[in-house]
């Protein structure tokens, strides 16, 4: 097993992938959206209805790998899958196509934001994400799952298997996942049956998400020779051995990722792993030019973000990741961790200004860690808003007004090992606690066991923070990044919770 990122440019590749995530939110968001169209498709009244429409999702979405877009006016891309009980001999690739496009064209909220395109019809939601919809029926040569893609530019019907891919994808993340889940679990309380898959993410779904964004920014100018997804994907998955810690498993991943392709009959090749007849690694051969391409961004990747980082001052590292992962991303990773702009390290004994307290406020009574700072560990905070202590629960805590005169729920998630104890940071900004004299920004013990729990009433209107810090040894291991926690007018905030909650 090779040797890991150095502390604390561990925490940072954690933090990257996190930044890179979709935001719960919009996860329930896009879940809501696709689920609305699933029914519309499948539901008695619609003329499908009696070729039993089978609609899921597919892809990044499904396999938890999905990335947020590169630019701020960028959407996420969310592909559902709109299976028919037809075969080939009963309907056109065109006539399938036409007969769910109808179906989506006869409400009109939908027929708004549909486009036609090659595969598939999209439907566009703006600001957010835009979801594409495949027409498809059964593959009987892959039974149970294989299905046939219609492709106007294209003679033959396409195969695909999405969901089986999908399996044998958290299969071979299993024991991560599991290990993942049963800790979440234990910390709120919950079995681990309660905690779905999309809660947690493991070490091979944040690489493959950190790869993406690499690939992204590697292959901007060059964007013929960019490496399908797929490829990543499958490359990554066959790598990975369920390692559970991130720095090691993306040490471990990357550089085996070339030596997988292989060759066959003089062809590259990239087999599906759930159809064998399929070669991912097709266009290769046709353009030599994308292999090399490949195989030198696989050598870029080891030196930018393995080997590198160990070998470099944490400034230098983090302004190389920089160059290589986004600006603004390495920005806001780096603030999350209390690092400054430059990746300096004392910035883990100062006090942290988070990226969206504006710089004319007065941060002065924030004060420092009270610990030596070595961060080897990753801790996260789960926070839920309550009408009172102990109260039920409203609503998860989001970049959103937080009612007044209630309570907000604060849960650390870490997988420190042995014996620690966490203590929690808590700021507040704005007149109102300044004129109160609440402004607060000392540590304060936390409750359950190690400290894990905090609860805190929301009293005073504006953007206040909480962090969490794990202290192991008289040392901090390991800190949360500030949460910010909006508290706006008892109106105003009470009702949108009222909202979420039904």
């Amino acid at each position: 097993m090779t040797q890991g990122f150095l502390d604390p440019m561990g925490d940072v590749l954690l933090k990257l992938g996190e930044y890179l995530d979709i935001s719960d939110e919009l996860f329930e968001k896009a879940t809501t959206n696709y689920k609305d169209v699933s029914n519309w498709l499948a539901s008695i009244d619609s003329e499908l209805y009696e070729l039993s429409p089978d609609v899921y999702v597919q892809g990044s979405f499904r396999l938890g790998t999905i990335i947020k877009p590169m630019t701020t006016d960028g959407e996420y891309d969310i592909d559902l899958v709109c299976n028919l009980s037809l075969t080939k001999d009963q309907i056109t690739q065109t006539q399938l196509k036409n007969r769910i496009g109808n179906r989506l064209k006869k409400r009109p909220d939908l027929a708004k934001i549909l486009t036609e395109s090659r595969r598939c019809w999209t439907l566009d939601f703006p600001g957010q994400f835009h979801m594409d919809v495949l027409p498809a029926i059964p593959n009987p040569e892959r039974p149970p799952t294989g299905i046939q893609l219609t492709d106007t530019d294209l003679r033959n019907w396409q195969k695909s298997n999405p969901r089986a891919y999908a399996d044998w994808f958290y299969a071979r993340m299993a024991q991560a996942s599991i290990q993942k889940r049963s800790k979440l679990a234990a910390i709120l309380q919950l079995t681990i049956e309660n905690v779905p898959e999309w809660k947690v993410r493991t070490p091979l779904q944040r690489i493959v998400q950190v790869l993406k964004r690499h690939r992204d920014i590697h292959f901007s100018n060059i964007p013929e020779n960019k490496p399908a997804s797929i490829v990543i994907t499958t490359l990554a998955a066959m790598a990975y051995e369920d390692q559970t810690d991130l720095t090691v498993a993306f040490a471990d991943v990357i550089p085996k990722m070339s030596m997988l392709v292989e060759k066959r009959n003089e062809k590259w090749w990239i087999q599906n792993p759930v159809d064998p007849e399929e070669n991912f690694a097709d266009k290769w051969n046709d353009h030599p030019e994308r292999k090399i391409a490949f195989d030198r961004w696989i050598q870029k990747v080891t030196t930018d973000l393995i080997d590198l980082p160990t070998q470099l001052p944490m400034r230098e590292s983090m302004a190389r990741l920089a160059g290589v992962m986004g600006q603004e991303t390495i920005r806001k990773v780096a603030a999350s961790l209390g690092l400054d702009n430059k990746g300096s390290t004392s910035s883990f004994t100062t006090p942290l200004r988070p990226s969206w307290i504006p710089q004319n406020e007065d941060i002065s009574h924030v004060l420092p860690p009270k610990w030596p700072v070595s961060l080897c560990y990753k801790v996260s905070v789960e926070a839920s808003v309550h009408p009172s202590r102990g109260g039920k629960f409203l609503a998860r805590l989001r970049d959103a007004l937080v009612p007044r005169q209630h309570y907000v729920k604060f849960t650390a998630i870490t997988d420190t090992p042995g014996s620690f104890f966490i203590e929690w940071q808590v700021v507040n900004t704005g007149h109102e606690a300044r004129g109160a004299k609440k402004l607060r920004g000392d540590f304060y013990p936390g409750e359950a066991q190690n400290g894990s729990l905090r609860w805190e009433p929301t009293q005073y209107v504006g953007i206040h923070w909480v962090e969490a810090f794990v202290i192991q040894d008289g040392v901090c291991v390991a800190r949360s990044g500030p949460v910010a926690v909006p508290i706006g007018g008892p109106e105003k905030g009470a009702n949108q919770f009222r909202s979420v909650a039904r």
